[in-house]
């Protein structure tokens, strides 16, 4: 393993952002989680140690791009050990949403406004935190205590929005003052027309008052969630947040953790892991490195239309050996999924296609710039034994609704149009929802480098 680099990349490539360890690399879009996963490091911790760490970091650092409400999928090296961990929430009953359907709004990221839907009728059961809990129990090293205590510190102290946080606050304005429970966590009451101090504490506003997003500079701070996570320190508990939601009148589905193969993937002299075609983020991503590496590198590759999707399918089919192998009941239901990750990533594909031609006529990087402000991190970690994780992580675009007893903001990931390119709740209950993360491992083919 190369020798670590005097400092660790955040998506600013700030200054102040912390040195990496000598014990690994660390990657994330957050100083304050960098410095989290950095610690764990230093302390004898594994990748996977820090990679939960820094999950846990960042539902505090970046709480308008995930939270223990949303979902998430990993991939890892362990040893020489390749696994993708499923932390994709499953659908929920909907007899307990169509009591309360949800509510369009619109957020406008600057060069486009996109329409999302927000409330009860979105919020699909969560999956991160009982994926996080069974990975580093599985695959961790230091105590569960360790991992989340430095959030503990964060969430109850507050930390100081980074512009990029602060301008997610921004952007979806509309969502988090649907409700008073979520302006009351993630905006401050100011006079009309002032900007106020820069603290998120304080009641209803009243007539003199209005209520703003927190800006850059802006401390936020969640005492209930620190509560709630040192609750989850002293008795761990992948389904802690179960009761809350039922509290709430929320339905809920258990999310039973699996483990999949990951799909692999030889590209020049690198070895991809990434998510298989369980998920079509990861059918694409391969597909289209293939595709890449047979065009040139010189020609780049653009998807236009769904005939990439179609020539995936095929190419998965034959890797598994062709329509007439599946056999057994549980290989049919595997074919079953695969046509349905494929199908979906058609859709999806046709959907931004159609997004990109309206607007003027053209996908310039002004846009891209502007377009990847979804609420979705990401964190990679290579510890000094080789070890790799990749974590990403979604709260959709949050619904809005928070489990006020904790300070958790459930998840939109049901009023995504985006995720449902055949349209909303039309998955059965229990059923894998669709998701374009993709998180991937690079290895040089001698074993002595990953990204």
């Amino acid at each position: 393993m190369s020798e670590p680099s005097e400092t660790c990349a955040t998506p600013s490539q700030s200054p102040d952002a912390p040195p990496a360890t000598r014990r690994g690399y660390v990657a994330c879009g957050d100083r304050h989680t960098a410095q989290v996963m950095r610690g764990v490091l230093d302390e004898g911790g594994n990748a996977a140690d820090a990679a939960v760490a820094g999950l846990f970091a960042a539902t505090v650092a970046e709480p308008m791009m995930t939270g223990l409400g949303g979902g998430l999928l990993i991939t890892a090296r362990i040893g020489s050990h390749l696994t993708c961990i499923d932390g994709v929430p499953r659908m929920p009953d909907l007899a307990v949403h169509a009591r309360d359907p949800p509510q369009r709004i619109e957020v406008n990221f600057g060069s486009t406004v996109q329409p999302f839907w927000i409330g009860r009728g979105s919020i699909a059961s969560e999956g991160s935190l009982p994926a996080l809990v069974y990975f580093h129990e599985k695959y961790g090293s230091l105590p569960l205590r360790r991992i989340i205590e430095p959030s503990v510190e964060l969430a109850r102290n507050g930390v100081q929005l980074s512009p990029w946080s602060a301008k997610t606050f921004h952007h979806l304005e509309q969502i988090i003052k649907s409700t008073p429970e979520s302006r009351r966590l993630f905006m401050k009451e100011v006079a009309a027309g002032d900007k106020g101090d820069a603290s998120n504490s304080g009641g209803e506003s009243s007539d003199a008052t209005q209520w703003i997003p927190l800006e850059a500079g802006d401390v936020f701070r969640n005492e209930k969630y620190a509560a709630f996570l040192e609750q989850l320190m002293e008795a761990p508990d992948a389904y802690a947040l179960e009761k809350h939601y039922k509290a709430a009148g929320i339905a809920y589905e258990r999310l039973e953790v699996k483990e999949l193969q990951p799909l692999v993937v030889e590209y020049g002299d690198y070895v991809v892991a990434t998510v298989n075609e369980v998920y079509p983020g990861g059918l694409l991503a391969a597909h289209m490195l293939k595709h890449y590496e047979k065009t040139g590198r010189e020609q780049g590759v653009r998807l236009r239309s769904h005939k990439h999707a179609d020539k995936a399918l095929h190419e998965a089919a034959m890797k598994r050996g062709g329509q007439s192998s599946f056999n057994t009941a549980e290989e049919r239901v595997e074919e079953e999924v695969l046509v349905d990750a494929v199908r979906t990533a058609r859709a999806l594909v046709d959907t931004s296609a159609v997004r990109r031609e309206k607007v003027d006529g053209k996908w310039g990087q002004e846009e891209m710039r502007e377009n990847v402000l979804g609420s979705t991190t990401h964190m990679s970690v290579v510890d000094e034994r080789g070890n790799a994780v990749s974590i990403t992580s979604s709260n959709g675009e949050g619904s809005g609704i928070v489990l006020e007893e904790i300070g958790v903001m459930t998840n939109n990931l049901l009023g995504e149009e985006d995720l449902h390119p055949f349209g909303f709740w039309t998955h059965k209950a229990g059923s894998r929802l669709p998701s374009m993360m993709s998180p991937t491992l690079l290895f040089h083919r001698k074993g002595t480098e990953a990204t």
